[in-house]
């Protein structure tokens, strides 16, 4: 499980979006109803992913995770880029690259996640 490479990816993008939970500034200024859906967002992100690293056996349930995990930080940081358009006060804070970073390592969990099964069935193919 921990030897694979996707893991690695995985479990990084999982503590990036993790560490969005931290209060950084990024959404102070946002209604409580804002602060919910993007917290929502990163949650599901760490937990379809902290998931995903755990179905190594099932590789077609584990891509299912990761595009679950891509699409909640993707709805997070639609809502917080919406959000802070609308707010009057721009401040720019480094923290807001690691959902990028994090959606860049699902992708590249999702392509090691293939080449995996491309693997499999070639040695399937063989027998």
């Amino acid at each position: 499980m921990i030897q694979r490479i996707q893991t690695v990816y995985l479990l990084i993008a999982a503590i990036l979006a993790g560490i969005m939970f931290v209060p950084a500034g990024l959404i102070d200024n946002f209604q409580l109803a804002w602060r919910i859906l993007i917290y929502a967002g990163w949650g599901l992100s760490v937990i379809f992913s902290l998931f995903a690293i755990f179905q190594f056996k099932k590789r077609s349930r584990q891509i299912g995770s990761c595009l679950i995990s891509i699409l909640g930080i993707a709805f997070a940081y639609a809502v917080l880029i919406w959000r802070s358009l609308q707010v009057e006060e721009h401040t720019y804070n480094p923290l807001i690259a690691f959902p990028l970073i994090a959606l860049v390592l699902l992708i590249l969990a999702i392509i090691a996640i293939r080449k995996d099964e491309k693997l499999v069935r070639s040695a399937d193919r063989l027998r």
